[in-house]
């Protein structure tokens, strides 16, 4: 553990102490940048089908570090943001079909619809102190309602959702002949929430979120305000979701409940930072690598239907039984006690 010390570059709360996996202090950037580079030129050789994987595994990698933000720096298990994806889709997809918007700006009105409605339930949901598991119980009775009344909406389309007509591929309109195009907008979302949680590990306001994860009433002693910081985490982690639901929606073209709400998609979006390890930059990156990478290349691979599936079952239970702090904290702290004992 390394004692946080008031300075201008890292700024800290007194008292408070984060491993250093959790808040970046060792992390390894020459090889994130490695790692960013081979990204950056995967579209010269890789195929349609290596770009779908790979436009797979980015996004789920973005939408399981916004989710980061909440549950993993402030301690709150939220199923809401499988909602906050949806909105995000239905907004930018709405906008677009009904009165020609262009699903850039949709994507902002989006998130901004998402950041309202993040903290009106959060201003409830902390008013009450609700946290564990009966926050999580009222995050998934909201994305519940809201799925149900988008899927009996007939603005929305009901069940059937809204489609995307194709267009005359542009940037305007965010459609293009080639998937390598969406790669990159994932991509460039990519590394900028990976920015976000490098600011966040430093910044007084994740000091003092890891305060409120660690104990709500030490936190307060401290002089911090829980209630309040909570909310700024749960509209901020709102906000950074929805975006990923509106390129998803262009690059497949429609939007239904089954796929971008309920709690299916919560837990597809939770699943790579469990596995990853929560609070971390690398994490949830690291998880959706292993889940998406694994079972993607077994079920274009494999000789028999259904192993994708056990693989993905094998790798929940394994990393649960032998990490269950998450990959990158397990590995990240061994990498640290080895260059200690040399």
């Amino acid at each position: 553990m390394q004692k946080v010390e008031s300075s201008s570059s890292a700024p800290s709360e007194p008292g408070i102490t984060l491993p250093a996996s959790i808040s970046g202090k060792g992390t390894p950037w020459i090889f994130l940048g490695l790692i960013a580079l081979a990204a950056i030129l995967a579209p010269t050789v890789l195929g349609r089908y290596g770009m779908t994987i790979g436009i797979t595994l980015l996004y789920s990698a973005y939408l399981a570090s916004a989710w980061n933000v909440v549950a993993g720096y402030a301690g709150q298990l939220s199923l809401a943001h499988g909602a906050f994806f949806g909105v995000g889709a239905y907004a930018s997809v709405y906008f677009y079909t009904q009165w020609g918007i262009s699903p850039w700006i949709g994507m902002v009105f989006g998130a901004l619809i998402s950041g309202a409605i993040a903290a009106g339930l959060g201003a409830v949901s902390f008013r009450y102190k609700l946290t564990g598991a009966y926050f999580a119980i009222a995050t998934l009775a909201f994305a519940e309602i809201l799925r149900v009344l988008i899927n009996s909406s007939q603005y929305l389309g009901q069940g059937s959702g809204l489609v995307i007509n194709l267009q005359e591929p542009g940037w305007w309109i965010m459609q293009f002949n080639d998937p390598k195009y969406f790669y990159f907008i994932f991509l460039t979302m990519m590394i900028g929430i990976l920015f976000v949680m490098r600011w966040l590990s430093r910044s007084r306001f994740g000091y003092r979120l890891a305060a409120i994860r660690e104990s709500e009433i030490v936190a307060e002693s401290l002089g911090i305000n829980p209630r309040r910081e909570k909310l700024l985490a749960f509209v901020l982690s709102a906000i950074l979701v929805a975006p990923a639901g509106s390129v998803y929606s262009q690059f497949l073209l429609f939007v239904d409940p089954p796929t971008f709400l309920g709690l299916t998609v919560a837990v597809a979006i939770i699943l790579p930072a469990l596995v990853g390890g929560t609070g971390t930059i690398l994490g949830p990156l690291i998880g959706a690598v292993v889940l998406v990478g694994v079972t993607e290349l077994l079920s274009h691979f494999a000789l028999r239907p259904g192993i994708s599936l056990f693989a993905y079952g094998m790798i929940l239970i394994l990393s649960v039984l032998l990490m269950p702090r998450g990959i990158w904290p397990t590995l990240h702290d061994a990498w640290v006690r080895r260059r200690a004992k040399k």
